[in-house]
């Protein structure tokens, strides 16, 4: 290999480097945001979970009295049906699946940020390659003169 190709190839490892970190830092600022998003979900449900459970010792209280009125009564069963029933867990369940989605997400963005990473890695080591390639080419020459 010649001095000049060895150049070019150096030159060719290094012009990919910059683009590989550009990418990385969007991934970082995705996985950033999808952080941010997984921390609101969180919020969200636990704000979710504590307002049901508010709402639940309400109509506790509300369902100790002793109304005689049947409308009183089917309310009561309704909204303790709504509080406990397939809704509540329906939406909780949302939640949930949301932040493993979030979750997958967040370790795709890290798979692909290694393997850019791998691949500057892989640069480099070119990059000390040709460095020594073209060491080897230069003590050539000298030896020849």
């Amino acid at each position: 290999m010649s001095i000049e190709a060895a150049n070019c190839g150096i030159y060719h490892c290094r012009s990919k480097i910059p683009e590989y970190e550009r990418q990385i830092r969007s991934l970082q600022d995705k996985i950033y945001e999808l952080e941010v998003l997984n921390k609101r979900y969180q919020e969200i449900r636990r704000e979710f979970i504590s307002r049901n459970q508010a709402s639940k010792d309400s109509l506790r209280g509300a369902g100790v009295m002793s109304n005689p009125l049947q409308i009183v009564r089917a309310y009561y069963d309704g909204m303790q049906s709504m509080l406990n029933g397939g809704r509540f867990y329906q939406t909780v369940d949302g939640f949930s699946e949301a932040q493993r989605k979030i979750w997958r997400q967040t370790e795709e963005y890290e798979h692909q940020i290694q393997r850019l990473k791998n691949q500057i890695y892989s640069c480099e080591r070119e990059i000390r390659n040709y460095n020594l390639e073209i060491i080897r080419c230069q003590e050539e020459q000298r030896n020849e003169q």
